[in-house]
């Protein structure tokens, strides 16, 4: 009888022992620590150098190119000849210069500020495009409204 109690016992503390799943053991996961060149610069650390002065001169072209397309469309526009055509033209001239003015702050900008200010100098020039797109797509008035 000591014997069955004795390993009805034994039964009972180990068996639940032997169910045990293999997910429960704890996990222990050890991160390596992020290294960083220079901790108070508050830059990216992945993000790779740039050459300010190549990404300057790049962006000056590049402006440069789209000035020169925008400045022909433009002329397109006016040949139109007609008073909406003429006003398009006199605003989509003043924010071309508006926007060509934003290369004066191409000597201002640092490492940690330089991409967001190329994306906002691509993206004026994105909407004045756009600008002039949706100007040249407006019909010019028939020609009997110009002779008034």
């Amino acid at each position: 009888m000591r014997t069955m109690l004795l390993a009805t016992m034994v039964a009972l503390v180990l068996g639940p022992a032997c169910d045990r799943k293999r997910d429960d053991k704890p996990v222990v996961e050890v991160k390596k620590p992020v290294e960083q060149d220079e901790p108070s610069s508050g830059r990216d650390v992945k993000a790779p150098p740039v050459d300010l002065g190549a990404e300057r001169a790049r962006l000056v072209s590049a402006i440069e190119e789209r000035a020169a397309r925008l400045d022909a469309r433009i002329d397109e526009l006016e040949k139109r000849g007609d008073v909406k055509s003429k006003e398009a033209v006199a605003i989509l001239r003043a924010k071309r210069d508006q926007a060509r003015a934003k290369l004066s702050e191409l000597g201002s900008r640092t490492q940690e500020n330089w991409q967001r200010f190329e994306r906002d100098v691509a993206d004026t020039w994105s909407q004045l495009e756009r600008d002039l797109d949706e100007a040249l797509r407006e019909e010019p008035p028939s020609g009997r409204e110009d002779a008034r």
